[in-house]
C-alpha cells in the first residue's frame, strides 16, 4: 500500500514527514508538519557530537568495580568519563 501525501492527499509521499515532492518543496508546508523520528531526526540528547565538560578531578582507582562506580557517577553528572590523569598518572 502506497502512502499518500499528508498535505495534498493526492500524490505519493516520497519525502520525509510523509509529504510528496511538490509539498516538500514549499518550505511553509514542510515546516507545518513535525518530523516522525526517522533517520533524518536523530538529534536528541547525545546526538550533537559536543564534548562534555571535563571531570573535576582524576581518580587513582584501578580498573574494576570501584572504577565502574566512579565512571557511573561521572556519567550521571554529565561530565567527561575520562580524565587525562586517571589511575595515578602525572598531574
Amino acid at each position: 500500500m502506497e502512502l499518500t501525501c499528508q498535505h495534498c492527499r493526492r500524490l505519493p509521499a516520497t519525502r520525509p514527514r510523509h509529504l510528496c515532492r511538490r509539498c516538500w518543496a514549499c518550505v511553509a508546508v514542510r515546516l507545518s508538519y513535525p518530523t516522525r523520528g526517522g533517520r533524518t531526526d536523530r538529534r536528541g540528547l547525545g546526538q550533537d557530537n559536543a564534548e562534555p565538560p571535563p571531570c573535576p578531578a582524576p581518580t587513582a582507582i584501578l580498573p574494576g568495580p570501584a572504577k565502574v562506580a566512579v565512571l557511573a557517577t561521572r556519567a550521571a553528572a554529565g561530565v567527561s568519563l575520562w580524565h587525562p590523569c586517571d589511575n595515578g598518572g602525572e598531574e
